[in-house]
């Protein structure tokens, strides 16, 4: 079992200026992974990363047809995983 700290968590004073709803809601979301990646093998940590990309250039390139926002914005790397949480909890950014 590691003890590593999310570096995600550096990121997440940014989620707070944006709004504290989405930063609360980050917060869990960092938190229950790293608790899960504490506990599982570092190979399924590192697997799950790369599928989860496989599957975001396949759907953007198969179902949208387009580029991921990332490509023109380096920013939406941080807004995506925001925007995902918030449309998964149903969550209303204000």
């Amino acid at each position: 079992m590691g003890s590593a700290f999310p570096l995600a968590a550096l990121l997440l004073p940014v989620y707070f200026l944006w709004d504290p709803r989405v930063g609360a809601l980050m917060t869990s979301f960092v938190a229950v992974s790293a608790l899960v990646a504490a506990r599982a093998p570092g190979w399924a940590s590192w697997a799950a990363f790369v599928v989860g990309w496989a599957f975001q250039f396949v759907g953007h390139a198969v179902y949208e047809k387009k580029s991921p926002a990332f490509a023109k914005n380096l920013s939406h790397l941080l807004i995506g995983p925001a925007w995902v949480a918030t449309e998964l909890t149903g969550l209303k950014p204000r």
